[in-house]
């Protein structure tokens, strides 16, 4: 399983909307903040970048999101295979 922050960073990226993140994962919209922030602050790069009322990934933020993407492929697939035996 990914680390609770990275999903709610794969949510966001998703959403694209700190609000309606929050409601997605029932958090409140402050621990989303929080959750994004404590990312930033850990991988020392800009994820998101916020102008004139509008939320885009970084290419940083891109980039991590198809990685996450991958890897919780491959958490599944490793799962089902962990399943069957």
């Amino acid at each position: 399983m990914l680390d609770y922050r990275y999903q709610t960073f794969l949510t966001l990226a998703e959403v694209m909307n700190y609000t309606q993140t929050a409601k997605k994962l029932h958090i409140t919209q402050p621990a989303v903040t929080q959750h994004i922030q404590y990312l930033q602050n850990e991988l020392n790069t800009e994820l998101l970048h916020y102008e004139n009322r509008q939320l885009t990934l970084t290419k940083k933020g891109k980039q991590l999101q198809k990685d996450l993407l991958l890897l919780q492929k491959e958490i599944r697939q490793i799962q089902k295979k962990l399943a069957k035996k």
